[in-house]
């Protein structure tokens, strides 16, 4: 669903929401559950679409529990449940994408400013290019929490129909299936990767995929490769560039390894912190002490969260200086 849509129907929602609660400030139940249905039905289809598409390829979205607590939730009766998790779980991902649009359209901003600073039209395509494709590399920390990822999800379901097989409280499933959506691990790393590659562009720094990101971070000798040197033949060899004059090489240097271990250390944030959430909302359903709407609502705050914190990349601003005292870094440039 576009961002548009989204917000169309977050509107639309949240209008029918406004008008179920007068509803029943004035005693009307029955055109009250038809309201609340109502909502489900407008939140709730596209998320059930999204993962029917996942299904098909074989690959088990967080859509697919959200969807099955929404179908539950109407089943056993809990139109205010189900309205508000669909409500909850629209409004999350479009204030998600806001703030995913803001971190691509700081890169989208330099990419346009791009013919600009590299005079021949050709090279200036080709980084563009490999720009875009770095930003939607993999790196090592992000191939695990997708292979986590794929165990996990099942893993949630089986322990779901075993919750109920034990406690008969089918509420209690159903906000397990809620807060147990890795949302905030799953996009932990890619938020903070896209927008450590947006300010590494910003700067002159060309930073090739996530894997030569995590090398640069882990390195004290690196070799670098001046664009203006080494021509567009770089770009398919090299894992990290500068566009900068042999002059500033040094500052750049350090720039570009300081960015690195800050994007690095973002990450390493951003999976502590999704993996903490959801151990202890696991912790609050099995107590019986979170239910189905707070559930949510602490989820999609949680991946917002994450990726605000990941935003905060573009505006870094490097020191120039390595961050572990006593080390050195060693930089030359490769023609």
């Amino acid at each position: 669903m576009s961002s548009i849509k989204n917000s169309y129907v977050v509107a639309v929602a949240g209008m029918l929401l406004l008008v179920a609660f007068v509803l029943h400030m004035v005693q009307m139940p029955i055109i009250q559950g038809y309201a609340l249905i109502a909502v489900t039905l407008l939140t709730g289809l596209p998320v059930a679409l999204k993962a029917l598409r996942s299904l098909r390829v074989k690959a088990f979205s967080i859509e697919l529990l959200v969807a099955i607590s929404l179908v539950g939730a109407l089943i056993i009766g809990e139109y205010v449940e189900a309205a508000a998790l669909g409500f909850l779980f629209a409004a999350g991902a479009w204030l998600e994408a806001r703030a995913l649009r803001e971190i691509r359209g700081s890169l989208k901003r330099y990419m346009d400013g791009l013919a600009q600073n590299v005079p021949d039209p050709e090279l200036a395509v080709l980084i563009a290019d490999r720009i875009e494709e770095a930003q939607e590399s993999p790196t090592t920390r992000q191939q695990f929490l997708q292979r986590f990822a794929n165990v996990y999800t099942p893993a949630v379901l089986v322990l779901a129909v075993l919750l109920y097989l034990f406690s008969g409280n089918i509420e209690q499933v159903l906000t397990l299936l809620v807060i147990a959506c890795p949302g905030a691990l799953v996009i932990s790393v890619p938020a903070a990767l896209a927008a450590g590659i947006s300010n590494g562009a910003h700067r002159g720094i060309l930073i090739k995929d996530g894997y030569a990101l995590e090398a640069l971070a882990a390195t004290d000798a690196a070799s670098f490769t001046e664009l203006s040197v080494a021509g567009a033949n770089a770009l398919d060899t090299a894992d990290v560039l500068l566009l900068a004059d042999r002059a500033d090489l040094a500052e750049r240097c350090l720039q570009a390894h300081d960015l690195a271990r800050a994007t690095l250390r973002i990450m390493k944030q951003n999976t502590w912190f999704a993996l903490g959430t959801v151990a202890i909302l696991l912790a609050g359903v099995s107590l019986g002490q979170l239910f189905l709407a707070w559930g949510m609502l602490i989820h999609e705050v949680s991946v917002l969260l994450v990726i605000l914190n990941a935003a905060r990349l573009i505006r870094y601003k490097s020191s120039g200086k390595l961050l572990a005292p006593g080390a050195s870094l060693w930089c030359k440039p490769v023609a």
